[in-house]
């Protein structure tokens, strides 16, 4: 696919309908009308497989709908409710509701969120979490498409941790927001009478990218 001049994406298809997303480059785009060129490997007729046809088509691709959209100025996700299912992942628990938040656990060594991030600017990345006590002290990696962009070192209360998103890290299509954790713990190892045997490691109440 080509926008302009300009190449944007190579994939393979499948057979069934699929939908695939991506990201234009604002500096690839102009005012006024945008000519996007698709472009395959191969085509083939209907008459060419099927004896009884007399369509001599060359086909390639059937397309349902196709649309451009701005993207947001900001993004936010609010864990614990149904619409930030969406951008998750795996390494997440159920939502719940604590202290007047809506909120989640993580589960496991890793949790991952899905973010479109676009331009030539850094973005601004803030969380608001809390370590889950018997897994103090734990650190966060945090990753964005497997390149580390930094760190940060939550405590049992509620807070507000800051980081820089490189604009170098960004990809073409949807981005993959990774947080790592080098110390996990088991509820039914420290909390007498329970049978949870999740690997907490944070609770997550808000992301925010700007």
């Amino acid at each position: 696919m080509r926008s302009l001049r300009h190449p944007l994406l190579s994939a393979k298809l499948p057979a069934e309908w699929t939908l695939r997303e991506l990201l234009v480059p604002p500096e690839h785009l102009r005012l006024g009308e945008n000519r996007l060129r698709f472009e395959y490997a191969t085509t083939i007729a209907p008459a060419a497989l099927y004896a009884e046809s007399g369509d001599h088509r060359q086909l390639a691709l059937r397309i349902r709908s196709l649309s451009l959209s701005s993207l947001p100025e900001r993004t936010v996700i609010d864990f614990g409710t149904p619409e930030a299912r969406a951008a998750m992942l795996d390494g997440w628990s159920d939502d719940e509701t604590a202290e007047g938040r809506s909120v989640l656990w993580t589960n496991g060594a890793r949790a991952r969120v899905s973010l479109w991030l676009g331009g030539s600017h850094d973005a601004q990345l803030s969380v608001d979490a809390r370590a889950y006590p018997p897994a103090l002290p734990v650190n966060v990696e945090v990753r964005l498409n497997d390149n580390v962009v930094g760190s940060f070192q939550p405590g049992a209360a509620w807070g507000t941790h800051e980081l820089t998103l490189p604009a170098r890290s960004f990809a073409d299509t949807r981005s993959i927001l990774e947080f790592r954790f080098d110390h996990t713990a088991r509820p039914s190892q420290h909390e007498p009478g329970s049978k949870d045997d999740r690997e907490l490691a944070l609770r997550f109440d808000r992301l925010l990218v700007v």
